[in-house]
């Protein structure tokens, strides 16, 4: 019984199935780390028709700190979590982008719409004097749950504007 119990642990490992940490939002705040947590964890990869937000080998990602950022951390999924001014240190972060092509990214709150919640993630290209946002972004969907009073994530919307 002992040995059959066993294997039934270890069919998912011995099958080769990844399974894909479950992430518990409560909070608004809970939401963002969620985008987040899905773009390192699919290695900057949004989904197979946004494509990436940044390359996969990138060690270090900019955020841009805004105040309704509640207990963010520093690393998530092998990946460093830097939260910046954008407009206090341009001239730093232009010369950073350029060597070493790191990705600077800017999340916004989660935005209600009846049970629904939209949180825009905006790439930012650094120019000399102040930071250009691209004319790409990715809205991520939740739904407000209150039954449960969870959030559940439901997709993700490549937009491009001109």
């Amino acid at each position: 019984m002992k040995r059959l119990l066993f294997l039934f642990c270890l069919l998912p490992f011995a099958a080769g199935a990844q399974l894909k940490p479950y992430f518990d939002m409560w909070e608004e705040a809970d939401v963002i780390k969620h985008t987040l947590f899905s773009i390192t964890y699919n290695k900057g990869k949004i989904s197979d028709s946004c494509g990436y937000v940044f390359p996969p080998e990138t060690k270090t990602v900019y955020i841009v700190n805004e105040p309704y950022f509640k207990r963010m951390p520093d690393t998530m999924n092998g990946y460093n979590l830097v939260y910046i001014n954008p407009d206090s240190n341009s001239r730093e972060l232009y010369k950073i982008q350029k060597e070493t092509k790191a990705p600077i990214l800017y999340l916004s709150y989660a935005f209600n719409y009846l049970e629904f919640y939209h949180v825009w993630v905006l790439p930012i290209k650094m120019k000399k004097k102040k930071p250009e946002y691209q004319k790409r972004g990715y809205k991520f969907h939740y739904y407000f749950q209150h039954n449960t009073a969870k959030y559940d994530f439901t997709k993700i919307e490549c937009e491009s504007w001109e």
